[in-house]
């Protein structure tokens, strides 16, 4: 950090400032200068291309959040109830087992009659507890056993004590919300960046992913081929996608 509390800048060949890294830094004595050069010019490679992916990708959100704010609150009911009977229906989900799922808010799809059925099934249902890191333990989410509603019968499900991001080892499967999927299996969050290291971490960690499913609506599923979500290296493939008219698995 500089004098001033702020990051020091790095210039181009005409002595212009660029932000983002320090304009001298010492080299890894154990590196092969080779190879410090060449991962400098690849970085200098990707960064066009992650502003590229960001930008994409805030275009994308804004519009599926304005279809998304579209729908009323009986249509987004109705989509909620015929969303659980197609992810219990798939016949995807191991016969018993906890499984990972959020508890939906505003105009998300719907998963409060999800989760209470799956619970209802004597299965162990985790939602996340979410971190922003300013408790110093980093951006991470945890996770609580659902354990009743908020406000009435009818209100989101909550998560219970939480036990840690490591809790999501032992579930059998991972319901994950997006904003868009494709049929390549590229998700669209909100950017956040929780779910691709929660997932991330079980990868690290040496396990398999169990399966992951993103739930979104009919119109948000999108053709690779045609439109597909942009990503980054970081993000998290999604094996499945259900909505509320199928189950699909990706390629």
């Amino acid at each position: 950090m500089g004098a001033d509390g702020r990051a020091p800048r790095r210039e181009d060949s005409s002595g212009a400032a660029l932000p983002g890294r320090p304009r001298d830094q010492d080299p890894d004595p154990h590196r092969p200068p080779d190879q410090e050069k060449a991962d400098r010019e690849k970085a200098d490679r990707e960064e066009p291309d992650r502003q590229k992916a960001d930008r994409e990708k805030a275009v994308l959100r804004r519009s599926v959040l304005d279809r998304r704010r579209r729908r009323g609150t009986r249509e987004r009911a109705a989509l909620a109830g015929q969303l659980r009977d197609v992810v219990l229906a798939a016949g995807v989900l191991p016969a018993d087992g906890a499984v990972a799922c959020y508890s939906s808010r505003g105009t998300e799809p719907g998963t409060w009659p999800l989760v209470a059925a799956l619970a209802a099934q004597g299965r162990r249902v985790l939602l996340p507890h979410t971190h922003d890191g300013s408790d110093g333990g980093g951006v991470r989410l945890g996770w609580g056993v659902a354990h009743g509603t908020a406000g009435s019968p009818d209100g989101p499900p909550l998560p219970g004590p939480d036990l840690g991001p490591d809790a999501l080892a032992e579930v059998v499967a991972v319901l994950v919300p997006a904003l868009a999927v494709d049929t390549a299996g590229r998700r669209l969050g909100r950017g956040g960046g929780y779910y691709d290291r929660a997932l991330g971490r079980l990868v690290a960690a040496g396990g398999a992913l169990p399966p992951v499913v993103a739930l979104v609506h009919e119109d948000e599923v999108l053709d690779a081929c045609v439109e597909p979500v942009p990503s980054a290296d970081h993000d998290v493939r999604v094996a499945h996608v259900a909505t509320a008219s199928r189950w699909r698995r990706l390629d």
